[in-house]
């Protein structure tokens, strides 16, 4: 059996990931926040507390999906694998440190635009976590 070839992912593809992602894991949550815990969408616009607690829910979930498997949905659904530096899998401190800085980074403009200054098109996140997403190639 012939082994599968291993590249960096693109920014295209962490960007499709995401919106995968976003779709299949945050607006379920967003849902039964919305519409069973709290009863209508204007009542949880007007209340922030919901809105964190979707928001920590969705992180808390991407990230045991990243530290058990190394894929979120998005990323399984393109093939895509987080490691470490190594090659092997993430740590927990290192998945851990990448959502907060992910969190932090992605609130300001300088995070997403910041792999369009790199060669290897690294986000901030995935250097300071020593973590790579890596594409499987057919």
């Amino acid at each position: 059996m012939a082994k599968a070839k291993v590249s960096l992912a693109s920014l295209y593809d962490k960007l499709k990931a995401g919106i995968v992602d976003m779709f299949m894991i945050m607006m379920p949550i967003q849902y039964f926040t919305t519409y069973i815990l709290v009863g209508s969408a204007s009542e949880y616009r007007q209340n922030q507390s919901f809105i964190l607690l979707a928001t920590i829910t969705y992180l808390l979930v991407l990230f045991l999906l990243l530290f058990f498997k190394g894929q979120s949905l998005g990323y399984k659904y393109l093939g895509l694998h987080l490691r470490n530096k190594n090659g092997k899998k993430a740590s927990l401190f290192q998945v851990f440190i990448r959502l907060v800085l992910f969190v932090l980074t992605f609130s300001l403009l300088f995070g997403i635009l910041f792999p369009f200054f790199r060669k290897d098109r690294q986000y901030i996140h995935d250097l300071f976590s020593n973590t790579l997403v890596l594409k499987e190639n057919k």
